[in-house]
Formats: structure tokens, sequence, C-alpha cells
């Protein structure tokens, strides 16, 4: 049983480890810190080793796990920038 949740775990941690190495990678532009960058390019080749896991399965297809993977991280990160960044809420380009 614990086989069959192991790549949705991995797609979640994908998805965690880009989430937080975008908004770093962000954080990094606004302050000017090279530290905040590295951070977040580490949290990205996480992420991308968490994906090639999840896809290596042979319990979830690649289609569906990108799919997964990209529609989360849409949806977070913009979310996420409408909070912290008063970025738009009302642009069409988002929905």
């Amino acid at each position: 049983m614990l086989e069959v949740w192991k790549p949705l775990l991995a797609l979640l941690i994908a998805t965690t480890t880009s989430l937080c190495g975008t908004v770093l990678i962000r954080l990094a532009s606004d302050h000017a810190t090279i530290w905040l960058a590295i951070l977040g390019g580490s949290l990205w080749s996480m992420s991308g080793a968490a994906f090639v896991f999840a896809a290596s399965s042979k319990n979830i297809d690649l289609g569906v796990a990108s799919a997964i993977m990209s529609a989360g991280g849409i949806l977070a990160i913009n979310l996420i920038g409408m909070v912290w960044w008063d970025e738009s809420s009302t642009d069409v380009r988002k929905l």
C-alpha cells in the first residue's frame, strides 16, 4: 500500500521545494542577496530530483505527474504573490 503513495509524496515534495525555491529567488531579487538565490537554486535542484523519482515510478504516468506539479505550483505561487507582494488579483492573465 505504501508503494502507491511514494510517487505522490515525491510530487508533493517536488512541488513544495520548487515553490520555496521560487519564493527565495524573488526575495533574493528584492534584497539583492546572493545566498537567498543560491538556496533557491538548491531547492529547485531538489525539486527536479524529487520529480524524476516520481516520474520514474510505474504507479503514475509522466503526463499526470507533470500536470499535477505544474498546476499546483502555478496556483500556489499566484496566491503567495497576491498575499505577500500585493500583486493584482484581477489580472486576467492569472486566470
